[in-house]
């Protein structure tokens, strides 16, 4: 099956899901029963638990609500020296904060709402000035009063699947990348791209300019001009993702499982993000140019983490292979989840 719908929320996929969890149920050799409209049961032996289309019994309400907000996680992160970008939050009365920001700060920013959202609602990217800010802070406020101003950081998206204390699955959005000669600048090397892009007959194309700014985010970030010359074989991320230019409530779709790419210190600090947060089940979203190296000597960061997150993000992607990240979710489900009592209906009868 294919998991990867592009731009349906994670609520409307409940048919999505249930094929997700009764294909995982099958290769548990579990009972999958359907309760409602996306509400399912699995039964195996003694043990069973109920699901809720994405929403799994793990995380308590508290560490789902906590994990919700944006402004707290950021915060705590920073205490605890984990790589975040910079930012600050405030009201939509408190506009000269969001001004000191932008000015003290250069590059481009992510305005979105502090917490009770999620998919991009709300969030505006790729912002240049404090006017740009203030409208997108117009937007962020209609699903939240509280709004988070962040600096943005060039790199490519990831989600790493945390699971008790494993990395399950990770996933990216692919980025385009040019690759050097040692002689051509970038400039040169992306007018090449463009020309191949133009004849390869795809109806998606649209052309790749180094004003755009996207491809400004990502050179600065590497630290890169359109003139640099890229050495022989020398890989440069250009842009962050093949979306062209649009920048506002853009849903993440993820390419690639990645899963063997991360280096060891990226999956220990995904780990301890989700232990710091309590979370025994979250996807950890990461931005970098290269998850073989650690965020800190490249510039990533750790963007957010999600609580109760789509397993649909990890299905449909290029390279996957292995268990499917849902049947691992449903066995240690089954493996935690206390015993069923067989006279439990009877006794609550007679009551």
């Amino acid at each position: 099956m294919t998991g990867k719908y592009a731009h349906i929320p994670v609520w409307e996929r409940a048919r999505q899901y249930k094929t997700i969890w009764e294909e995982a149920a099958d290769i548990l050799s579990a009972d999958f029963t359907e309760l409602a409209h996306g509400i399912w049961e699995v039964r195996r032996g003694e043990r069973a638990t109920r699901i809720y289309n994405h929403i799994v019994q793990l995380d308590d309400p508290v560490v789902l609500a906590l994990a919700d907000n944006k402004s707290f996680c950021h915060r705590v992160f920073e205490n605890e020296g984990i790589p975040i970008p910079k930012f600050t939050s405030f009201r939509c009365d408190e506009f000269g904060i969001l001004r000191t920001f932008i000015e003290k700060n250069g590059g481009f920013f992510v305005v979105k709402p502090a917490h009770g959202t999620s998919g991009g609602v709300g969030v505006t990217t790729h912002i240049k000035t404090y006017r740009e800010g203030r409208n997108a802070a117009a937007l962020a406020s209609l699903y939240n009063k509280e709004i988070i101003v962040e600096q943005l950081i060039g790199g490519e998206s990831y989600r790493i699947l945390v699971l008790g204390n494993q990395i399950v699955h990770a996933a990216r959005r692919r980025g385009i990348r040019l690759e050097g000669d040692g002689r051509k600048t970038i400039r040169q090397l992306l007018e090449s791209e463009n020309i191949r892009r133009r004849t390869s007959g795809k109806d998606n194309f649209h052309e790749i300019s180094v004003s755009g700014r996207d491809c400004q985010a990502m050179l600065l970030a590497q630290r890169l001009v359109p003139e640099s010359v890229l050495r022989e074989g020398q890989s440069t991320l250009i842009k962050s993702s093949d979306n062209g230019e649009t920048h506002s409530e853009v849903r993440t779709d993820y390419d690639d499982n990645v899963t063997h790419l991360l280096c060891k210190e990226i999956k220990e600090l995904a780990l301890r993000a989700a232990r710091i947060i309590h979370s025994r089940f979250a996807g950890v979203d990461i931005i970098t140019c290269d998850p073989t190296i650690p965020l800190e000597n490249c510039g990533g960061v750790i963007n957010e983490i999600n609580t109760t997150p789509g397993l649909h993000h990890h299905y449909g992607l290029s390279g996957n292979t292995g268990t499917p990240p849902a049947v691992l979710v449903l066995q240690h489900l089954m493996e935690n989840r206390p015993r069923i009592r067989d006279d439990f209906s009877a006794e609550r009868t007679e009551r």
